[in-house]
Parts: C-alpha cells; sequence; structure tokens
C-alpha cells in the first residue's frame, strides 16, 4: 500500500548502508591477535572510546551538527523556511543526549585497503616479528541478527561533507512538500527531526579525522545493544597499555568449512622472516587450511623496529 500523508515525501529518504567492498581488506594484529583470530574465526572489534583517533565517531558527530547551523543559517535568508529551520534547530539542540556516543555502546573492527604492507602499521605492531596482516576476501559477520555495518571511512576536511549536506537538502525539500500538502507543522517536524536522526548517527560511523587518511581504512561496526535473540553479543574486557578495554568477538568465519576467508597472511618485518614465515604455515596447517604454503609470506621490508 502506497504511503500517504507526509511520510510519502519522508519515506525515500535512507541514510547509508554498507558500503560495497570488492577489494581484499587487511586487518593489522601482533601474535596474541592472530593465534586469538585463527583459532576463534572471531575478530575483535573495540569500543569505539578506546581506539587509537580519541575524536572517534565524536568528529562525525562534531561536523553533523557544523553542516545542520550551516543549512539553517542558509534557510534563514529567504522566507517560508520556517518549519525546516525549527525541525534543523531541535535535531542540534537535542543532538548531544540522541548522537549514538551518548546513546549506545559502538564498536568497530578496523581494516586497511592498503596491500597490507605498510611499514607504519608494522610500527604500531612492535616490530622484530611480532606484526601481522590478514587479508579477507570478504569481511561479513556469519550470524544474520547480528546488527552490524561494514562502512568505508571517508577523511572530510570539514567543508567537505557534501554527502551528509545532499541528504540534509532533501530533507528540506520533504518538509516543504509535506506544508505545500497542508501537513501539520508538528508532525513534518517530527518526521524530518526523525530523519536527521538518523542520516547523521550513520554518517558519523563513516567519518574520521583526515590526518588518519594514509589507513584507508574500513570498518565493520557492531552494536550489541540493538541486538536481539542468539545475535546479541557478549561484550569481553582485555588488558591494553591503555587500561582495561571492552570489545565483543565478531564471528566472521564459514561455519560450513570451519575457517576463514582469507586471502593471505603477511607477516611483518622480522629478525628471522624464514621461522616466522614458516610458522604461521604449520599453524595454518594445524587447523587444516588445505593451501597454507600459499597464504603466507613475508612482508619484505627490512625494518626491525
Amino acid at each position: 500500500m502506497a504511503t500517504s500523508g507526509p511520510e510519502q515525501f519522508f519515506d525515500p529518504i535512507q541514510p547509508e548502508g554498507d558500503d560495497e567492498c570488492k577489494e581484499i581488506l587487511w586487518h593489522y594484529t601482533d601474535a596474541d591477535g592472530l593465534l586469538g583470530i585463527l583459532n576463534s574465526r572471531r575478530i575483535r572489534a573495540t569500543h569505539v572510546a578506546h581506539l587509537n583517533d580519541p575524536s572517534e565517531l565524536v568528529h562525525g558527530e562534531e561536523l553533523a551538527v557544523s553542516v545542520a547551523s550551516d543549512l539553517a543559517n542558509s534557510l534563514a535568508k529567504d522566507s517560508g523556511n520556517d518549519i525546516a529551520i525549527a525541525a534543523l534547530t531541535r535535531f542540534r539542540l537535542n543532538w548531544g543526549t540522541i548522537r549514538l556516543s551518548a546513546s549506545w555502546e559502538i564498536f568497530a573492527a578496523s581494516f586497511c585497503n592498503d596491500q597490507g604492507n605498510r611499514l607504519s602499521q608494522w610500527r604500531g605492531y612492535g616490530g622484530a616479528g611480532s606484526g601481522y596482516s590478514l587479508g579477507f576476501k570478504r569481511v561479513a559477520i556469519s550470524i544474520e541478527d547480528y546488527p552490524h555495518l561494514l562502512v568505508q571511512v571517508r577523511y572530510p576536511e570539514d567543508p567537505n561533507t557534501e554527502k551528509l549536506r545532499s541528504s540534509f537538502d532533501a530533507i528540506v525539500a520533504a518538509v516543504q512538500l509535506s506544508v505545500a500538502a497542508g501537513a501539520e507543522r508538528e508532525s513534518v517536524i517530527a518526521l524530518a527531526l526523525a530523519k536527521l536522526n538518523i542520516v547523521a548517527q550513520v554518517f558519523a560511523l563513516k567519518v574520521k579525522h583526515a590526518g588518519f587518511s594514509e589507513e584507508n581504512e574500513w570498518r565493520l561496526v557492531a552494536i550489541p545493544g540493538i541486538a536481539t535473540g542468539k545475535g546479541n553479543p557478549r561484550i569481553q574486557y582485555r588488558p591494553s597499555n591503555r587500561g582495561i578495554v571492552p570489545y565483543v568477538a565478531l564471528p566472521i568465519g564459514d561455519a560450513s568449512t570451519r575457517r576463514l576467508p582469507l586471502h593471505m597472511i603477511k607477516v611483518g618485518p622480522s629478525n628471522n622472516p624464514g621461522a616466522s614465515v614458516r610458522a604461521v604455515k604449520e599453524l595454518l596447517k594445524s587447523l587444516k587450511y588445505p593451501d597454507a604454503d600459499s597464504l603466507v609470506e613475508h612482508s619484505g621490508i627490512p625494518y626491525r623496529g
């Protein structure tokens, strides 16, 4: 049945969903992480407040408020935009309590689209044979009702937020169509506010400070509080050099083969590359990977930490 009333103008406006990835995505880790991922066929998604960028998620949320403010100021130059301005104003006033970082526990596992051999990443994982990158042919969670999103991270300078502005413009257009159709003011504002909130929340998940752009990052994002039934993940905790870190373990292995969709494992710079590579090959063989010998190679970078 076709939607009637002002909803018909707002329903077509949807937040961005999963980003399609046809490339190999690489996850850097240390020896402990490699063993955990291979043995459990799960990858740890860390609470966003404990990732390497202290402004993780918050940066995108602040950009969303900035775009809403700029749009409201622009609309104020012309008459007839009072309802759209009211919706944008309420969005800005309420955003502090409804933004994702204030409302939900958000977890993310990071991947790079960088061939799995970046010196800055090897430095971050200690060098001297302790770093590994796992290349995945696909990144997907193997439990259907587990709420997650695979997103390609953007690194905008503050003015470069065209996609969000385009979505906000579409919401303003829906407001104007609703008003022209005689819809009641408060119902239009409520519909606009709901769309502004969800569009901005998803946008914030996909944005990171431009200083991290060399990572070419993709994120596998999980929000445990939204899950129901068997998909509801358990929040766990691990020690780190920054203290206790919350995480969830995301199932990414193939349930039918009991193996990961691996393209390659690269062993980082080490003092004994041959032995390091052989050890990972033997580990894969013990886990019944039939192509273990062709799945592992050394990075070839002479850096030793």
